[in-house]
């Protein structure tokens, strides 16, 4: 039987307390210094789910990275069997969630036959070049064949490298996706749902929705004191904060900006204030759209000729930045989020036809990777990746 809570709110940490309006009323809303919210003694946050999704992406992930080597095989079949948690998937442990229900749905195809073709390719143990998939060298160019002691990189015929298009687009397609069209959209986002605690349960299903969201960031709760264990789009948040890569998409302070962000929504359901709670999820999708574009913008940066990366270097920069380019995509103008993208769809797909799953990676040029950094800084207001 469900029953009213008393949102008696037990804050664990220091506290940042501030006077805003609340349906005309004047209220405190309590903010945090981490992600630890708790009613009558008890943690109202729970996220297992989404970090059982990331558990399982690491698993892939490490297996993927088993073809970073020329005799170096994974098996397409259990990749499949991994992205969709059936029968074959061998992981370490038991997982009661997947991934793939998770995922976009339209594209559930694109990432499965991926993932078929990276296992019939690392079959091959060749090298790979123009037109051919395989194992592309540190030594390609050189002169010297590929030995199983080279590192590199398993790609296919345009010389695009299967993880980063499985990765990082999963990374958009579940992570991301769910976060912006599922949980902070505007029917979870509504009113309804945060009068009564669930029946057996420690919070209501706004709270709840809104952790699950913050469960697809990948950061610890007391992000970002603490920077260990950061995963996914956690980690590409703190890179875009140290400036990692070229340096030129460098954010000094997004990471806290993202975790104020966090903490503020949910102390403002507790509160029940909406407007306060929304304008927390403007601030959350305003700047993780943003990690996202100028970090595809950055690995193209890195890729350049001009930069002198090594073809294999190159092609994996590039790689990522398809990958990253994609996930991009998963927040769409018309869907369900309760903040709308902040970005003009029409550039995005400009870019992805330059740099993108079908391009031929052998003949990109530095002039049309400034045309497609240009359309991903120009997708955005302001140039507000820049």
């Amino acid at each position: 039987m469900r029953f009213t809570s008393s949102f008696k709110f037990m804050i664990i940490a220091a506290s940042l307390a501030i006077l805003v309006g609340c349906k005309g009323e004047t209220v405190e809303l309590e903010i945090p210094s981490t992600y630890v919210f708790e009613r009558d003694g008890q943690s109202t946050v729970v996220y297992s789910g989404q970090t059982e999704r990331l558990d399982m992406m690491d698993e892939m992930s490490n297996y993927m990275k088993g073809t970073r080597s020329l005799t170096g095989t994974v098996d397409g079949a259990r990749l499949l069997a991994m992205y969709a948690n059936e029968a074959g998937a061998d992981f370490s442990g038991t997982y009661a969630k997947d991934l793939k229900s998770k995922s976009f749905s339209n594209d559930v195809s694109f990432f499965e036959t991926w993932m078929t073709e990276m296992g019939t390719a690392s079959q091959k143990g060749t090298e790979a070049a123009d037109g051919t998939s395989g194992f592309l060298s540190e030594t390609y160019g050189t002169g010297t064949p590929a030995t199983a002691d080279n590192a590199g990189y398993l790609v296919d015929a345009n010389g695009i490298e299967y993880q980063q298009v499985i990765e990082k687009g999963l990374m958009g397609a579940v992570f991301f996706y769910q976060a912006m069209e599922i949980y902070l959209s505007s029917d979870r986002m509504g009113e309804i749902g945060n009068d009564d605690v669930e029946d057996g349960k420690t919070y209501t299903l706004m709270e709840h929705y809104f952790d699950e969201a913050f469960g697809y960031f990948g950061v610890p709760v007391d992000y970002p004191a603490t920077t260990d264990g950061v995963r996914y789009w956690g980690k590409y948040t703190q890179a875009r904060n140290d400036g990692t890569g070229t340096g030129r998409f460098t954010y000094p302070g997004i990471n806290q900006t993202l975790s104020d962000a966090w903490r503020k929504g949910r102390a403002a359901i507790v509160a029940k204030d909406y407007t306060a709670r929304d304008e927390a999820i403007d601030v959350i999708v305003s700047n993780w759209e943003k990690v996202i574009a100028s970090t595809a913008a950055d690995y193209m940066e890195r890729a350049k000729d001009s930069r002198s990366p090594s073809q294999y270097k190159k092609h994996h920069y590039l790689s990522e930045a398809i990958g990253f380019s994609l996930a991009l995509k998963y927040h769409f103008e018309g869907g369900n989020g309760l903040v709308a993208p902040k970005f003009d769809k029409a550039k995005l797909d400009a870019s992805l036809a330059i740099v993108g799953p079908t391009t031929n990676l052998w003949t990109l040029t530095d002039a049309q990777l400034d045309e497609a950094i240009g359309n991903l800084i120009s997708a955005f207001s302001n140039g507000v990746i820049e």
